[in-house]
């Protein structure tokens, strides 16, 4: 759990043998950050300001190209849940940063 105006550190780690393209984070099924691959990096952050409304499940997972330059997405990670604690006006209601689609 966390409070609102706290950072929190969400990882997600990249296991292929071509490098990844995208990797992507979502929460409750919707993407709420991407960032572009880099060459030799197993490791991604993603790092949210807590709002009242950043309660929820977030997942992470990666797109890479193979080597017929095909596009391939990984399953998404087992979900971790957030649950923010404490007063904040913003609770409940529509916030935070827009969503930018589903998840895979």
């Amino acid at each position: 759990s966390a409070r609102p105006g706290d950072s929190v550190r969400l990882k997600c780690s990249v296991f292929s043998q071509f490098m990844a393209t995208r990797i992507v984070f979502c929460k409750d099924g919707e993407e709420v950050s991407s960032q572009r691959g880099l060459k030799k990096k197993a490791m991604y952050n993603y790092n949210p300001v807590v709002s009242g409304v950043s309660s929820g499940n977030y997942t992470c997972g990666y797109e890479i190209k193979d080597s017929d330059n095909r596009v391939n997405r990984s399953q998404l990670s087992p979900a971790r849940g957030l649950s923010v604690t404490g007063d904040d006006s913003s609770s409940g209601g529509v916030g935070g940063s827009p969503a930018q689609g589903k998840c895979f």
